[in-house]
């Protein structure tokens, strides 16, 4: 059974490659029973919003990232707000 302690060690893999174009990765939830994480990318304040891999991408990887210290992961979704319609990004 995942825990969020875990989950949140096993998360800073996926965030160091998010936080070097300036974004983040946020645990949103965790459904212990059926191994089911839900994350939240962070793209405020990113020096470069559109050099953050595209949601897909990112969730194969964090996955496969998560899976090697949890191999228990069940399903792994990461909410993107650039794929929200109201998004704007910010132009530096």
């Amino acid at each position: 059974m995942l825990q969020e302690t875990q989950v949140r060690e096993a998360l800073e893999g996926v965030r160091s490659l998010v936080q070097a174009d300036g974004g983040d990765i946020q645990l949103v939830s965790l459904d212990p029973a059926t191994s089911t994480v839900n994350l939240r990318l962070v793209v405020e304040g990113a020096s470069c919003q559109e050099c953050i891999l595209p949601r897909p991408m990112l969730e194969d990887i964090a996955a496969g990232i998560i899976r090697r210290s949890l191999p228990e992961l069940g399903t792994l979704s990461i909410d993107d707000p650039r794929e929200h319609p109201d998004f704007v990004p910010d132009s530096h």
